[in-house]
């Protein structure tokens, strides 16, 4: 949802994290620039936070270290939307754990989910699920790019794996997005 007299730095203060699919001459500066764009963060803004890993699809030594970060440079109340989630259980019950006001952010990526992955996803409560293409990285087998438009193909996916409707996941995911980002319905 975009609302035009709002600025990106009304919303959110994103997207920043770490990447290990650059080169690791760059993983010190990565970890430099959060820390530094994490001064800037506040609870009532989330952070949005982005964790890759070229080698471990779960990210799990990027999500300890992104963890740690923000642990030490974030309050716990700290708003927090984690891009392009794949972890696991455990990465889920971590981050509640330090920030209860972590969501987490699935795209189409979950088409290739192993079962650590989807348990995953299961365990996400519902009120921190969040539903994103990644537009225009990341698309469908068949597709140019992705766009919005494959957000339904999204929903689909993880709504066969929640055990609910489509309609229903719609909903409680557009809700969710409107309550981490404070939107107001137009």
């Amino acid at each position: 949802m975009v609302l035009d007299h709002l600025k990106s730095w009304d919303v959110a203060l994103g997207k920043t994290g770490l990447d290990r699919t650059e080169p690791e001459s760059t993983w010190k500066l990565q970890e430099d620039t959060m820390v530094r764009l994490l001064n800037f963060s506040m609870p009532v803004r989330p952070v949005i936070l982005h964790m890759r890993d070229g080698v471990d699809e779960h990210a799990g030594e990027v999500s300890a270290n992104c963890l740690q970060i923000l642990k030490a440079n974030a309050a716990p109340t700290q708003k927090i939307h984690l891009h392009y989630f794949g972890g696991t259980v455990e990465q889920v019950v971590g981050w509640l754990d330090a920030f209860p006001n972590c969501y987490f952010g699935f795209s189409g990526r979950i088409m290739s989910f192993d079962k650590y992955q989807i348990a995953a996803l299961q365990q996400v409560p519902l009120n921190r699920l969040l539903l994103e293409t990644d537009a225009p990285y990341f698309r469908p087998a068949a597709a140019k790019a992705s766009t919005p438009a494959f957000l339904g193909d999204i929903g689909e996916a993880v709504s066969q794996y929640r055990g609910m409707t489509l309609r229903a996941l719609m909903q409680l995911t557009t809700g969710n997005g409107k309550n981490l980002y404070s939107l107001l319905a137009p």
